[in-house]
């Protein structure tokens, strides 16, 4: 009963976020239906799959307050991408590309929270500094230029469409918004980030391990934009250097 007394009010407010949703697919149909043919909507569905895994991990992080804010995303969906594919060049199997996207992001997720945890820098000078260093370092590495190799199966992944709807939609960015909607409905966990969000010294008088919980959320915001650097490098066939 408790769990669903907490699923009853973010659960109200997704059907709201979805009935405004519908709303706008109305009237733009009413205006001007040629914007929703199959070609468009696949496309903005798969750009909205890289914004919406960098979306979910920066919002993940401003929701636990602070002053959090992850302003780096776009310089770590670079960097995580080309590290990847400079990776694949030196000799990694092709079937550790995903994960390496992945942990690439996460351990510059990680860089983040050490600078806002350990030196006790402000969120927004700490990530904005970062963000430059990121991207710097993609362009400089690479000499601006997309890295390409991406292997066969990962494109048929990040190109593929079932019924208009891109296939790293359905089996990435549906399945992160899920978890992270369970975690944060139903767990300790995201009572925890409620808690920092509403009052961080009430949450560290009652126990919260507020600069843990910051440290795995940055990380965690790392880790999505790695995953968004991967959907990228899927999509495009490329690692780019600017693509955040």
């Amino acid at each position: 009963m408790r769990t669903l007394r907490n699923l009853q009010g973010p659960a109200l407010t997704l059907a709201l976020l979805c009935a405004l949703w519908l709303i706008v697919i109305v009237g733009l149909l009413a205006l001007k239906p040629s914007v929703f043919n199959l070609g468009t909507v696949t496309t903005i569905l798969q750009f909205s799959t890289i914004l919406a895994l960098v979306g979910l991990g920066q919002g993940m992080v401003i929701l636990a307050g602070g002053t959090g804010i992850d302003l780096s995303v776009g310089g770590a969906v670079s960097l995580s991408a080309v590290i990847a594919m400079l990776s694949l060049k030196l000799g990694l199997p092709p079937v550790l590309v995903p994960a390496v996207c992945i942990l690439a992001g996460a351990a510059l997720g990680a860089l983040n929270g050490l600078l806002v945890n350990g030196l006790a820098l402000l969120p927004f000078i700490a990530t904005l500094g970062t963000f430059f260093v990121y991207s710097g370092v993609a362009l400089a590495v690479t000499g601006g230029a997309a890295q390409s190799g991406v292997p066969g199966w990962l494109l048929v992944w990040g190109r593929g469409v079932v019924a208009g709807i891109p296939v790293p939609f359905l089996t990435l960015a549906i399945p992160c918004f899920a978890l992270a909607g369970l975690a944060l409905m139903a767990t300790a966990w995201g009572r925890w980030i409620y808690a920092m969000g509403f009052n961080e010294r009430s949450a560290r008088l009652v126990g919260i391990p507020v600069d843990r919980v910051r440290f795995i959320l940055y990380s965690l915001s790392g880790a999505l934009a790695g995953a968004a650097g991967l959907v990228s490098l899927a999509w495009l066939g490329s690692g780019r250097p600017n693509i955040g």
